[in-house]
């Protein structure tokens, strides 16, 4: 027997749940899209994100590789995959998955800034500021691509450089937790622990302030007798939301696929990147679920997560 609504109804489903931050809910409904329509590519792609954001690495590396078996140019898959190695501590695959989604898209702000990030854990510190300033070619204001440089000439050996430039971006941006994070790492390097401790207690501060611990999702006994009322009607709608991201910026990149665009990442006239969280196009969706436009999920950038680790190549 047909399911009403279909496929497009169980990853609405999803979506909506998603955007709620019920990502159990979320995963359930991905996965019955699939088991509907194995090709999905959106269902795939999102139960990437879901599964990524419950911790689930190895369950989201296996729908993103999905992905690529249905589209093997998916510039979003590649990246997230390549951000994925890059949290698992192995630059040497993320560096592969970037630079594939670049030749894909030559324009795409958090691939170069993810690929400096990875250089850079590997100490390859000329090649981690040719991909800065990169960033920075495509969008000026990404200030985690200066501070990213600045870790590279400490590197060189240009420290009083280095802390001198991150020092007045943490004066001009209080408020950004990575900027107070690097200016620390570096006055480490110069022996200024004091200084440097204030500086990851700020850092910790604020990463505290604007990201709080998220709320204890429902028992899934509850959501299911919510999800079993809502998949008989039809004609629902799905209400227009929009998830803020996990890192600091706003540096939001375009998805584009085959039969949609669905916009990811815009350009917000601030200097602080987005953490690791989706960013969902606010889409009123038609009367009807069957007829609804897609929604893709995206996967923002990792670059600060309060932590206090003070390896000078640690990747934020």
């Amino acid at each position: 027997m047909m399911e009403p609504g279909g496929v497009e109804k169980r990853v609405s489903l999803g979506n909506r749940d998603y955007l709620r931050g019920r990502l159990k809910s979320a995963i359930r409904e991905y996965e019955r899209a699939l088991e509907l329509n194995p090709n999905k590519v959106e269902a795939w792609y999102n139960l990437g994100i879901a599964y990524s954001d419950e911790g689930m690495t190895e369950d989201a590396l296996r729908a993103w590789e999905k992905v690529l078996e249905i589209d093997p140019n998916n510039e979003n898959a590649l990246y997230c995959l390549g951000l994925s190695y890059l949290e698992q501590g192995n630059p040497y695959k993320t560096i592969s998955y970037m630079k594939r989604a670049l030749t894909l898209n030559p324009n795409m702000l958090m691939a170069y800034y993810s690929l400096g990030n990875a250089y850079l854990a590997e100490g390859k510190f000329h090649k981690a500021m040719g991909s800065y300033k990169r960033a920075l070619v495509v969008n000026d204001k990404l200030t985690e691509a200066r501070l990213g440089i600045d870790r590279c000439l400490a590197g060189l050996g240009r420290l009083d450089k280095a802390v001198k430039d991150a020092r007045s971006i943490a004066a001009s941006h209080p408020d950004l937790p990575e900027a107070h994070y690097t200016y620390g790492l570096l006055l480490e390097q110069q022996g200024l622990k004091e200084e440097a401790e204030k500086e990851f207690a700020e850092a910790s501060r604020l990463s505290e302030l604007m990201y709080p611990e998220p709320e204890e999702e429902e028992e899934d006994g509850e959501e299911d007798g919510e999800e079993g009322k809502e998949v008989v009607e039809e004609t629902e709608v799905v209400e227009e939301e929009e998830v803020v991201g996990k890192s600091e910026t706003v540096e939001k990149e375009e998805v584009v696929k085959k039969d949609v665009i669905t916009e990811g990442k815009e350009v917000v006239e601030q200097t602080t990147v987005e953490k690791k969280e989706e960013i969902v196009e606010k889409t009123k969706a038609p009367e009807a679920i069957e007829t609804e436009e897609e929604v893709v999920v995206e996967r923002g950038s990792i670059l600060y997560r309060g932590k206090t680790e003070k390896n000078g190549k640690d990747v934020e």
